[in-house]
């Protein structure tokens, strides 16, 4: 199963699109759209941060091109992995591992004016600066603070540390910006001291 593509309907019937406009309907064949992806059995042709072979790697079984569809295609999940609605205004699915956590995030606007879809691999650490104005590295997966600066005097001062959080996290958390790679890495964090990486 794959969502609707409105757009072909509408190049096919333009008086279909008139009629969506007209009758504010556009949202609901939006939502309707978010609806089908969490629903299909397809991902996007477009890929940001991840490709065939490291889906592949990971357990998914990846089919053809959609022939009617170029923007989708066939695949099969890793056993385990699910589909969650993002919610809101129904753009984004996330497709979630075993352990419940986001790896994947897949866009989809189904509107058929500016209809289009990709599939993004998620981070799990990222760079932040906290309210106390101080620079850290965060698994984006529990929220913990994996690294930290001294408090800055405000908060875009604490952004000029981030170059030296970035070299710091290359040092002691090799692979931590890597989106696919990352999700490896196993940390332990100890009472004592910084965490340590087990790689």
């Amino acid at each position: 199963m794959k969502p609707r593509n409105l757009s072909a309907e509408v190049d096919d019937n333009p008086a279909l699109g008139l009629a969506l406009c007209l009758a504010g309907l556009v949202e609901v064949t939006e939502r309707q759209g978010a609806a089908e992806v969490v629903a299909s059995s397809v991902i996007p042709t477009e890929m940001q941060g991840v490709d065939d072979a490291a889906l592949v790697a990971l357990g998914f079984v990846l089919g053809p091109v959609c022939e009617d569809d170029p923007l989708f295609r066939a695949v099969t999940l890793p056993d385990g992995w699910s589909r969650v609605s993002g919610g809101g205004a129904g753009y984004w699915t996330f497709l979630v591992d075993p352990a419940g956590r986001r790896r994947f995030v897949l866009f989809y606007k189904a509107a058929f004016y500016d209809r289009r879809a990709y599939l993004e691999a998620l981070p799990r650490f990222g760079i932040r600066v906290r309210d106390d104005h101080r620079c850290v590295l965060v698994d984006l997966s529990d929220d913990r603070v994996l690294l930290w600066t001294d408090p800055a005097p405000s908060a875009p001062e604490a952004w000029g540390y981030w170059g030296a959080m970035r070299r710091r996290a290359d040092e002691v958390l090799s692979g931590w910006d890597d989106a696919i790679r990352s999700w490896d890495l196993e940390i332990v964090v100890t009472e004592f001291g910084p965490p340590e990486v087990v790689q």
